[in-house]
């Protein structure tokens, strides 16, 4: 749930992705947050978590584990999840009420300190230093000048919980990235999937616009 600055209320909402490939290792950027009342698309905008100093003895393994993560550089708190889920020496399982455990305390005693960064911009910024290179980008259908032939039309996903036949989720793997539609880095042109931001069947119309 995320509070919608043009509903101004807390609504229901679905996250959009980019995804990257790089030395066979695929990312996925998050890009925008749709709201299902009014299915517009909002900048992700959350605390980046910087270390610092660094620590002494600390009390757990899993506090080591996020302070060798934000030692590298500063994360927000998915980005610190997904880094400890690859790997935690001497952490069976990594919890997002754990980790957020750990912030609280390093915040508490000046080990950390969170800075709102707009992951939105820093992904575009990303995903348009990529586009020289890409064999994967499309023509926008907006881009009328005839002057122009470049390709900037990337695919956007969003994530779905995969559920058994029965209707209860799949433990082994409770989620997957599907297509949700498509973007464009130039013009900001976009067309995502209505069923994806939708609340009800009577909304359901593709979302085709402008500027997010």
């Amino acid at each position: 749930m995320r509070l919608c600055p043009t509903c101004r209320m807390v609504v229901a909402h679905r996250t959009l992705y980019a995804r990257t490939e790089s030395e066979g290792r695929t990312r996925w950027l998050r890009l925008f947050w749709a709201c299902t009342e009014c299915r517009r698309l909002n900048h992700v905008i959350v605390p980046a978590y910087m270390l610092q100093r660094v620590p002494g003895e600390l009390p757990t393994p899993l506090a080591t584990a996020v302070a060798a993560a934000l030692r590298e550089r500063p994360l927000d708190f998915d980005e610190l999840v997904m880094t400890l889920r690859r790997g935690c020496p001497g952490v069976r399982h990594v919890f997002n009420s754990d980790v957020g455990m750990v912030l609280e305390y390093f915040a508490g005693r000046g080990i950390v300190a969170g800075e709102m960064e707009d992951v939105t911009e820093r992904s575009l910024a990303e995903l348009r230093a990529k586009t020289s290179d890409s064999k994967h980008l499309g023509q926008c259908p907006a881009e009328t000048n005839p002057g122009f032939n470049g390709k900037s039309l990337i695919s956007v996903y969003s994530q779905r919980r995969i559920e058994a036949t029965d209707g209860r989720p799949v433990a082994s793997q409770q989620s997957r990235f599907t297509p949700a539609g498509v973007l464009c880095l130039r013009c900001g042109y976009h067309r995502i999937d209505p069923r994806l931001t939708a609340r009800s069947e009577h909304q359901a119309t593709w979302i085709q616009t402008g500027q997010p």
